[in-house]
């Protein structure tokens, strides 16, 4: 029997996502599956539930901006910081987050990390605003962030018009990551041009060279933004493999 399944991938089928082909067969990890959605059901109706989660996501969009020397010039995005989590996680192991006392003000929660849940996605957040694939300017800063349907491992790239392909996530590039619980993800800062962020979830790694045949075989207008909503979501992937992928453009700063 293949290892269990960890809480990350477990606590994204609660969230609604798709289930693993091993919770069928295992019933440590079904169990563990109940015990976590027994958990969050008794979580989520609670008032500091809110203002943990809107504690979490107002840290992540005030980062500091930091610049870095760029990484591929003539690419899109260019790693400058990597501090931010993928995973949205108010619990942690099965822990409670501090209530404000009388005696002072409230704790701020540990960031365990962060997730944002859901079916398989990926978006890019505008960092001075909170923007969620927005129109953007030469040198805007934002973060990548993941929802991996309950997928173990996640490859993300970047495609030009010239259909030029290179890893963004993880760093290495050289084939899938798998999610961690607290999985650091890096931020980016944008130069002009138009671009396609492809990111394929998958319960075993895929390579590099792989995801690049593949996407070498999509229609032209698939290939670049500005792409058609169709795209966005693809039947032709491999068995196993979901995608997603977000059309962006980057006009020159005034």
């Amino acid at each position: 029997m293949s290892e269990h399944l960890s809480d990350l991938v477990l606590d994204e089928v609660v969230a609604g996502g798709a289930q693993p082909p091993h919770l069928t067969h295992c019933t440590t990890c079904r169990a563990r599956l109940e015990q976590l959605r027994t958990h969050a059901e008794e979580i989520r109706p609670r008032a500091h539930f809110s203002r943990v989660r809107a504690h979490v996501l107002s840290e992540a969009a005030a980062l500091p901006q930091e610049r870095a020397t760029p990484w591929f010039a003539r690419w899109m995005l260019v790693p400058i910081l990597a501090t931010l989590a993928t995973v949205v996680v108010v619990r942690g192991s099965m822990t409670e987050v501090p209530e404000t006392t009388p005696a002072g003000p409230e704790t701020p929660p540990p960031l365990l990390g962060m997730r944002v849940k859901g079916p398989p996605h990926v978006e890019l957040l505008r960092l001075k605003d909170g923007a969620v694939n927005p129109l953007l300017q030469e040198g805007d800063e934002v973060a990548l962030r993941l929802r991996s349907g309950g997928q173990r491992y996640a490859l993300v790239v970047v495609m030009d018009s010239e259909k030029l392909v290179e890893a963004l996530w993880p760093q290495a590039g050289l084939q899938s990551g798998e999610l961690a619980t607290a999985q650091p993800a890096p931020l980016f800062q944008v130069t002009q041009g138009d671009f396609v962020v492809h990111a394929l979830y998958s319960e075993t790694p895929l390579r590099l060279d792989t995801v690049r045949d593949w996407l070498s075989t999509l229609r032209p207008e698939c290939r670049a933004a500005p792409m058609p909503a169709a795209c966005l979501s693809l039947a032709s992937t491999p068995p196993g493999v979901a995608h997603a992928a977000v059309s962006l453009q980057v006009e020159a700063r005034p």
